[in-house]
């Protein structure tokens, strides 16, 4: 399929003249004429504004976060149990309750919290809640169990497993002892990432992000490419999604992807999209690593 030289996005204030690679070669009344008789003409409504572009983006955390209970902002810790029992009322017995955005800085009683009390909220289910600043977990017991850790186990190098005044895990675990507990915890299934990616990637459009530069692993590019957004890179490879989804574009959102990830040698590998709802993505990759 070729396409033409130039775009014409009419009918919105001011109206826009676009060259190849999205540059744009006029705007206002000067734009008709600047995209010439032979323009592709996107037809648009409403006010036209420069798009933003994302410099350091992570699209996967920001699709969990779809799939967490939303901790941020929580006045006091019975307003954070409030919210962790809501999410947790909805999950199977057995599933796990993630969550993150507490801070324990702007409670009235600014102690960190305990497992005892999530140990309630959960109903016994294994649960992870990240503090807002991402250095510091509160757990269950369950989840404790789960990964192992006991009065016995020692911190981890660089991390730090608090205990209560009797020698047991509190509650709470630190730097690379959340790490512990990470490991443990399955990953969302693929429908459930892709409509998590899906739903992120429309509230980034929506909010005039047109084009972001994510670092993310290879599991995010997979399900960004079940939507023709990214390439998923392994060992330096393109490829199309290990579920066997083909690439074929969708007009889910309109918002250019940089994916980067890093290979085995630990070199950086960078994939490009461009797309837009009226067409394909236009793909590119940069040069394979010597893994």
């Amino acid at each position: 399929m070729s396409f033409r030289p130039t775009r014409l996005f009419a009918g919105c204030r001011p109206e826009v003249a676009a060259g190849p690679h999205g540059r744009i070669l006029a705007v206002g009344a000067a734009a008709r004429e600047a995209a010439g008789a032979d323009a592709d003409v996107e037809e648009l409504r409403g006010r036209t504004l420069p798009g933003l572009a994302d410099a350091h983006i992570h699209l996967e955390s920001l699709a969990r976060l779809k799939l967490e209970v939303d901790l941020a902002g929580s006045p006091s810790l019975d307003h954070a149990l409030a919210r962790i029992r809501k999410c947790a009322a909805t999950l199977p017995p057995d599933a796990w309750v993630m969550g993150r955005g507490w801070y324990n800085d702007v409670w009235p009683d600014a102690r960190f919290p305990d497992r005892r009390s999530l140990d309630d909220a959960v109903a016994g289910r294994p649960a992870l809640l990240l503090r807002k600043d991402g250095h510091s977990g509160w757990v269950s017991s369950a989840a404790l169990a789960v990964a192992a850790i006991t009065r016995e186990t020692p911190n981890p190098p660089g991390g730090v497993i608090d205990r209560d005044p009797d020698g047991e895990a509190s509650g709470i675990v630190r730097e690379n002892a959340v790490q512990a507990v990470q490991r443990c915890i399955p990953r969302p299934s693929d429908e459930q990432l892709d409509a998590a990616m899906a739903a992120t990637l429309r509230d980034l459009a929506r909010r005039g992000l047109t084009s972001v530069h994510s670092m993310d692993t290879p599991v995010a590019f997979a399900s960004l490419s079940v939507y023709g957004l990214a390439a998923r890179c392994l060992s330096g490879s393109a490829t199309t999604s290990p579920r066997g989804a083909s690439s074929t574009p969708s007009t889910l959102a309109s918002t250019a992807v940089w994916a980067t990830t890093a290979c085995a040698s630990g070199a950086s590998r960078h994939s490009w999209t461009a797309r837009s709802a009226a067409g394909p993505p236009r793909w590119s990759t940069g040069p394979a690593c010597q893994c």
